[in-house]
């Protein structure tokens, strides 16, 4: 496995079960780094950091326990999550941790006397699971506050004495879908309730059986929603939470523990009597945690299976494979185009009609559509969704990613799972950055060696800034005119548009390496051989002469033939003059076409190319670095760098994508920890590009992803998410950032979807080993010091 984080081992948090005895029989060792279960592995041959190895052998470390038998007390040994009861007024001060759980986490239940169903509802946003029901209670309005509960997907738990309060209980969980746990102590039978889950009634009985550690594991884990999380607890394998029980089974425990206990975990931390465990917080139901964020109303006095939902319209193919496969018996979701909503717009509507999904276009159906398939629950989507209705429409017409395949070439198949994801997240235009110093990535007609020499590297840089080597080892790939139409249709069927984008005058160096008649030959190093190996900022650019622009042009051409999008990207950005201003042939040219300066040429050529992209019917696209010089009234501008250049952009009359790199740039690190591989930029957190504001008068904004550290998909997964979730509503929403609580909550929930979907995202609490790269150098930078460069590199603009 990959090497043991140093942070963590320095605040000692790593511990090393040796030689340990798990519930299965199998004898492995349990390394737990952080709050996580690292690895379990036979023999562990990593470096032990000082006191983290623990002589586990002939004990058994086995999963905490999960207790739902309310108790005022200590936990029980061995448990590390158990229930409190309280009021529904005291709600806030448990799930924020004021009061003190000892050594356990806490998961609170509501008291049933006197509960209303306005003072329940507000318990249930936040946090608590559900509702407490004891000797004596009052169960008249149990079947309101039922509904209530199974909306929100929580329990009921039940310690009741008679069998008319059991019968009633069980009447309520066929009624309203509420689960309902029955205590030891209940006056019900495992007869009874088998007879009762025979007629569909999620009814539970706890029972303890011979010892604790027999009794609560699986149940209160499905209960509790554990067993779906990315990061479940009650479970022991890696990437759980590591609630952990070691004991000693030769030494007698005095209580049902089979055998004495040595040591317990919670979080990874060592509990005892002083140590504060973890309130749990009922996640949000899936039809409560859409992202983006949506206004809903629901009404839980029914509800509808979404699971085989078939799509009652024509042209939403792309809607129906994100759905998944129709089933006869699915429900049908009837859609409907209606003018009074916004174009992009919609309407989910839920009801005993069945399900209605109404938008302002068909792409509003669509936006509706895919919204709806985030209402299932993402790993049990039989669970019946309530009546309601769930409506909204984006703020910005433009809502985009830009993805680097140039630096990392990613095939055909990853980029239409990207835009199954962008367009899972409301998200309408991928910018696909074709090509750049390090490969050509599409096929130019009568330009053969473009791909096969410029889209194959002989080598890659490692890591970033002076510290970083170059590794030998071959990187090609590009794709075929073909593979670019399937591309657009995809993206078509899901109302995504595909805005391509190559790279002139600088950026060259693979179309340089292929044709090195582009090149400026007459300097010194002006023909490279191959794309570069090396990552920054590239010397070469192209030349001046009529048959490279004519090559530029068929390039541009190339684009156009294959992607219908009204916007063709022609680069743009950090294009030096020096070599220019170094080759005698590129001075005589200047002298000829009336140049002034070497800094003149790019708004020249960029002049040439915008000029032949409008007369093939066409806007040209191209980053901020333009308006440096005159360009054309239809000039789409990519402005990254910060709101200077989106000002600039707007008060210039140009239409306007904000992309700033403080804000949106996704390879840029996700925290000041170490642990985060290769460090680049200044941190971005997930906070932060939730805090993302599109600037007054640009049309939208998109997250960029360079890929020069991002190798393989699970990198590019793990730069991406779920910071681009973050950004994706903002871009819906636009405003001003919204509750980064409430996001938050929801996230919870999404990160479930998100692990269906097979992301490998980047955990909250830090990269899991396996998405570090320990030794790997980097230069990680300041916020202060990156707005520096960047108001430096804006001045031009501005004087």
């Amino acid at each position: 496995m990959p090497a043991l984080s140093a942070e963590h081992a320095a605040a000692g948090r790593v511990r090393i079960y040796r030689a340990a005895t798990l519930p299965s029989g199998a004898v492995a060792d349990v390394v737990v780094e952080g709050g996580r279960i690292a690895a379990i592995e036979p023999a562990f041959d990593g470096p032990a950091p000082e006191g983290s190895v623990v002589d586990a052998r002939g004990k058994v470390l086995a999963a905490g326990l999960i207790d739902l038998v309310p108790s005022t007390g200590e936990a029980a040994p061995g448990v590390t999550t158990r229930v409190q009861v309280v009021p529904a007024s005291e709600i806030v001060s448990v799930v924020r941790g004021d009061t003190a759980p000892g050594a356990s986490n806490v998961v609170a239940l509501v008291s049933l006397p006197g509960l209303t169903p306005a003072d329940l509802a507000t318990a249930l946003e936040r946090g608590a699971y559900g509702v407490h029901v004891a000797p004596g209670d009052d169960l008249t309005a149990l079947e309101g506050l039922g509904r209530l509960i199974a909306e929100r997907r929580g329990y009921l738990s039940a310690d009741v004495r008679d069998a008319s309060s059991a019968a009633l209980l069980v009447s309520v969980a066929e009624k309203t879908g509420c689960t309902v746990l029955f205590l030891p102590s209940a006056g019900i039978s495992a007869a009874q309730i088998s007879a009762a889950r025979e007629l569909g009634a999620p009814v539970h009985l706890l029972e303890r059986g011979a010892g604790i550690l027999a009794s609560f594991t699986t149940l209160p884990a499905r209960v509790l929603g554990l067993d779906r999380s990315p990061a479940p607890r009650g479970a022991i394998h890696p990437g759980a939470v590591a609630d952990l029980v070691l004991f000693d089974p030769a030494q007698p425990s005095g209580d049902d523990t089979p055998g004495a206990m040595v040591e317990v975990l919670l979080g990874g931390r060592l509990a005892s009597t002083r140590a504060h465990g973890t309130p749990l917080r009922l996640p949000p139901p899936a039809h409560r945690a859409v992202i983006p964020a949506l206004d809903f109303d629901i009404d839980p006095s029914g509800s509808v299976r979404l699971d085989g939902v078939r799509v009652d319209g024509a042209g939403l193919d792309g809607a129906q494979a994100l759905l998944g496969e129709p089933r006869p018996d699915g429900a049908v979701a009837r859609t409907a185009v209606e003018s009074t909503l916004p174009a992009e717009g919609f309407k989910i509507t839920i009801n005993s009609t069945g399900v209605t999904v109404a938008g302002g276009s068909t792409a509003g159906v669509f936006r509706g559509l895919v919204a709806l398939d985030q209402l299932r629950d993402p790993h049990a989507p039989t669970l019946p969704v309530p009546y309601g209705t769930w409506a909204s429409a984006p703020a910005h017409a433009w809502r985009g990613c830009m993805l680097d395949v140039a630096r990392h070439f990613r095939p055909v198949d990853d980029v239409r799972r990207y835009i199954d994801l962008m367009a899972r997240h409301g998200l309408n235009t991928l910018h696909l950055h074709l090509t750049d110093d390090q490969g050509w990535r599409y096929e130019v007609p009568g330009w053969p060696l473009l791909t096969t020499v410029g889209g194959v590297r002989g080598a890659t840089q490692l890591g970033h800034g002076p510290q970083s080597t170059v590794e030998p080892g071959t990187h090609e790939g590009w794709y075929s005119t073909a593979d670019l139409r399937a591309i657009v249709a995809h993206a078509a069927a899901r109302f995504v548009t595909v805005v391509p984008e190559v790279e002139f005058p600088g950026h060259v160096q693979a179309a340089l390496a292929a044709y090195p008649s582009l090149a400026n030959t007459d300097v010194p190093g002006g023909a490279p051989t191959e794309p570069w190996p090396r990552f920054g900022l590239n010397p070469h650019t192209i030349n001046l002469e009529e048959s490279t622009l004519a090559f530029c042009r068929e390039a541009i051409d190339a684009l156009i033939d294959v992607f219908p999008s009204r916007l063709i990207g022609i680069g743009g950005d950090e294009v030096p003059s020096a070599e220019w201003a170094a080759s005698p042939r590129a001075l005589e040219r200047m002298a000829e076409l009336g140049i002034a300066s070497p800094a003149a040429i790019q708004p020249w050529i960029t002049a040439q190319l915008c000029a032949h992209v409008t007369a093939r019917g066409r806007q040209p696209y191209a980053w901020d670095e333009v308006l440096a010089g005159p360009v054309p009234a239809d000039m789409v501008i990519a402005a990254w760098r910060g709101p200077v250049a989106s000002r600039v952009a707007v008060e210039r009359g140009l239409e306007c994508i904000a992309c700033p790199d403080m804000d949106v740039y996704l390879d840029y690190r996700q925290s000041e920890s170490m642990d985060e591989p290769v460090p680049v930029g200044p941190p971005l957190t997930l906070r932060e590009t939730y805090g993302f504001r599109v600037q007054p008068g640009c049309v939208g904004g998109q997250a960029n992803v360079w890929t020069e550290h991002l190798r393989t998909r699970d990198q590019v997964d793990f730069a991406m998410f779920p910071r681009l979730c973050s950004i994706a509503e903002r871009l819906w929403a636009g405003g001003e950032p919204g509750d980064f609580a409430d996001f938050e909550r929801r996230l919870d929930t999404h990160l479930r979807r998100l692990a269906s979907w097979a992301v490998k995202f980047r955990p909250l609490d830090g990269p899991t080993p396996e998405q570090r790269k320990p030794g790997v150098p980097g230069v990680p930078r300041t916020k202060e010091f990156r707005a520096k460069v960047v108001e430096d590199m804006v001045k031009e603009l501005v004087h």
